[in-house]
């Protein structure tokens, strides 16, 4: 009885074959590990939005604060020029 065996491969094709096996072994990990975290990163993103967006509104709102007291200081100046030539024109007459 003779038995026919099939050839074994080049020992270069098995390691190709174990370091593509190997390599969608870690590609698919990779693929996991970043669905798994992606949607709490998003959260903290989000989170971190919030928190400047609230921020804004105040750096805002001082904003709006301190332009309303600018313009009553050029509003009191303005008096104050104009009473100052009225004094000058009086002065002078």
């Amino acid at each position: 009885m003779t038995t026919d065996h099939a050839p074994l491969p080049h020992p270069a094709t098995i390691v190709l074959g174990l370091l593509a096996t190997g390599a969608s072994v870690v590609s698919l990990i990779t693929y996991f590990t970043i669905y798994a975290v992606l949607p709490t990163r998003m959260d903290r993103v989000e989170d971190a939005n919030k928190i400047q967006d609230a921020k804004i509104a105040v750096m805002e709102s001082d904003n709006v604060q301190r332009r309303e007291m600018l313009a009553a200081a050029l509003a009191t100046l303005a008096q104050i020029d104009q009473r100052t030539k009225r004094i000058e024109d009086k002065l002078l007459r």
